[in-house]
């Protein structure tokens, strides 16, 4: 989170929840011989979520703007004379 804002960078609440979740689970077992208070399971299903969120966002983004552009001809005349401005 420090690193991020020092950069620059955005940072959402959900990335500074699931930061404070974690940091909590390594400093709560830190020291013990017990295994690690944090479901990898679900850390990984989260940063796969967050890896995969804007590639398909833009996947959808794109196949919509094709698909409007194909089967809806008027649109993408519209699109084309208010680029010419």
């Amino acid at each position: 989170m420090l690193l991020a804002s020092r950069l620059g960078l955005p940072v959402s609440t959900s990335h500074a929840l699931v930061g404070a979740v974690v940091g909590i689970g390594l400093i709560r077992s830190w020291g013990r011989r017990s295994p690690l208070e944090i479901r990898l399971q679900t850390l990984r299903g989260i940063l796969l979520a967050w890896l995969l969120t804007i590639p398909m966002a833009a996947a959808l983004a794109g196949s919509l703007f094709w698909g409007l552009h194909q089967f809806c001809p008027w649109i993408a005349a519209g699109i084309n004379q208010s680029s010419a401005l």
